[in-house]
């Protein structure tokens, strides 16, 4: 222990400046801790802020929700006319389309234009085996008579649907 040099480490500090010394920590201390906590406050409610905006603009910029109007492409109409087929038509037309005795006529070769014609005007399904069905309320909605159309078209061949000039169904040969 150094007795001559009055700053030696082994004593303690005393007096009016290790107080003002401690305060001074202390304050500046409380100062840091301060600044830091508005520092986390106006950061959230920047962040806040910003997230809000990014939301209102994406939902300005995004279009309402509308229905699908598109058609479908040729494998998914065809997919979705398998489908319908194999719940309504499989039983008097057969599973490869070649009918079943006393039941259903083969479909092979038959078209789209006579499955649209046949369904669409209500015909078909029949709820029981006639010569000649009658037109009735049809069961199925455009898209899907379109895609029954398009199934019996991949998988037996025959005539298209008659279309007019703009591409339009030709309801007038129904």
């Amino acid at each position: 222990m150094d007795t001559n040099n009055p700053m030696s480490p082994e004593e303690p500090v005393t007096g009016v400046s290790a107080a003002a010394s401690t305060e001074a920590s202390t304050t500046r201390r409380k100062r840091r801790l301060k600044r830091k906590g508005r520092r986390v406050v106006v950061g959230a409610v920047a962040l806040g802020l910003g997230l809000t905006g990014a939301g209102l603009v994406a939902q300005a910029v995004t279009p309402d929700a509308q229905t699908a109007t598109a058609d479908l492409d040729a494998a998914s109409m065809v997919n979705q006319g398998k489908d319908i087929y194999e719940v309504a038509c499989i039983t008097c037309h057969g599973a490869n389309l070649q009918g079943v005795q006393d039941r259903g006529p083969s479909l092979v070769g038959v078209g789209e234009g006579a499955v649209y014609f046949q369904v669409h005007s209500g015909r078909m399904p029949m709820k029981r085996n006639e010569a000649q069905a009658s037109r009735k309320d049809a069961r199925f909605n455009e898209q899907q008579t379109l895609a029954l159309a398009a199934y019996v078209n991949a998988n037996g061949g025959g005539p298209g649907i008659v279309k007019d000039s703009d591409g339009n169904i030709a309801m007038d040969s129904l």
